[in-house]
């Protein structure tokens, strides 16, 4: 099925047309075309419908732009009436030509078995995306306040910490054709600087975010937020997912687009202290992560990691509780490993998103721990263990006393056991 890979560098282009398919006029049609892609950037990748008429002359056009890059196959849906002349149509994949955006490109080449079209009801809307050229780019339109107010309540941020299963939730169960997901574009960490600006010394009414001025550059910061946003996913009819795991400064990111979704990912802070330890092991996936050869080096780090987790814990706590109760979900890590199922229709019915029973059933056995590769996961690599409690196993009792004793507060605010 797509068993080739092929990657394609920012400097070349690919154009590949697949089946040629007779059609009826005046006629809406749905197709599924699906690929999978490694990486690349929004706007660079694209599946397409060309429609034709007898001679073959081009009538319409038809496109969805390639937006998930985790390496999992994922369905594009293209739904269109086809014109009154219409004849047939092409199905095919267009990457770096004549595109927004040029990008190293890694994907797996399709076949005519990718590729379905069906006959629908012409009561399902139109779903596609429309192709604009470069120098749209140059020119980013601008957003009026209903197309911002429909944007911000489309985003969902996915806040936590790192090694809480944030990966999983946001770029493999939320992967659906109503959603795009934007992976870790880091704005929290801005967020933090302006906030800790805050609290340290100096004139703080003269601080340029300074607290006392609120009210002149949030509403300022949020039309940034919402034009950078649009820049990156160019829709305003998807949910967009935003994997966002080191929330540092949450409840002022979320006081700044308050009309936004918040899903609260937590996983016991043991879990997730005893797995950041883990990536200093030799040979590790994280090569950034120096190793700990000795025992005073271990409980730093141990110390360290228990108040990092601490921290970003209190900061999400704080944006959850102070959000629109409608507009957030708290999920812990522990219950959608144990129920998957029942945990993700929950998500799925907070974010508004269709998915049938079945559907979801399939996105949960695709996506299981179970389902990945033993060469994959395991003490060292980045799918490391599914199963909560490892701690237990990992640390010395040294290391879980001095673990338990800054991590005791927190845990119980949780409801998880100390």
């Amino acid at each position: 099925m797509q068993a080739n890979i092929e990657k394609i560098s920012r400097h070349e282009s690919y154009s590949q047309n697949f089946k040629k398919i007779e059609i009826k006029p005046n006629q809406k049609y749905s197709i599924e075309s699906k690929l999978t892609a490694y990486s690349g950037h929004f706007t660079s990748g694209y599946v397409l419908a060309v429609v034709l008429d007898k001679d073959d002359n081009r009538l319409k056009r038809f496109a969805r732009y390639i937006t998930d890059f985790s390496g999992n196959p994922k369905n594009y849906t293209i739904t269109f009436s086809s014109p009154p002349e219409s004849k047939s149509l092409i199905l095919g994949l267009r990457i770096n030509l004549r595109n927004l955006t040029k990008s190293d490109f890694e994907f797996s080449i399709p076949d005519d078995k990718s590729f379905t079209i069906t006959e629908v009801s012409n009561s399902v809307e139109d779903s596609f995306d429309t192709l604009t050229g470069p120098t749209e780019l140059e020119t980013e339109r601008t957003l009026d306040e209903n197309e911002e107010k429909k944007l911000e309540e489309n985003l969902v941020w996915v806040l936590g910490s790192t090694r809480s299963g944030s990966t999983w939730v946001a770029t493999q169960l939320l992967n659906h054709q109503d959603a795009i997901s934007w992976n870790e574009p880091n704005i929290t960490r801005l967020f933090k600087i302006v906030r800790d600006q805050h609290t340290t010394g100096g004139n703080r009414f003269n601080y340029f975010f300074s607290p006392q001025h609120k009210n002149s550059w949030v509403p300022l910061v949020r039309k940034l937020i919402l034009k950078r946003t649009f820049s990156q996913v160019r829709t305003l009819s998807k949910k967009i997912i935003v994997k966002e795991p080191e929330s540092a400064a949450a409840d002022l990111l979320m006081e700044t687009i308050p009309n936004s979704k918040l899903i609260f990912l937590v996983r016991d802070g043991r879990d997730v202290v005893d797995s950041w330890i883990d990536a200093h092991n030799k040979d590790s996936w994280n090569i950034n992560r120096k190793p700990l050869r000795t025992e005073e080096a271990r409980s730093k780090k141990i110390k360290e990691y228990s108040n990092y987790w601490k921290d970003l814990t209190k900061d999400v706590l704080i944006a959850y509780q102070n959000h629109n109760p409608k507009l957030r979900l708290l999920i812990k890590y522990e219950d959608l490993r144990k129920d998957t199922l029942s945990k993700l229709k929950q998500i799925y019915e907070f974010l508004n998103i269709d998915a049938s029973e079945e559907e979801i059933k399939k996105i949960v056995d695709r996506y299981s721990f179970e389902k990945i590769p033993s060469s994959q996961k395991g003490k060292g690599k980045f799918y490391r263990s599914a199963s909560p409690g490892s701690w237990k196993d990992n640390l010395s009792e040294q290391e879980k006393d001095l673990m338990n004793s800054i991590l005791e507060e927190p845990l119980k605010k949780m409801e998880y056991q100390v």
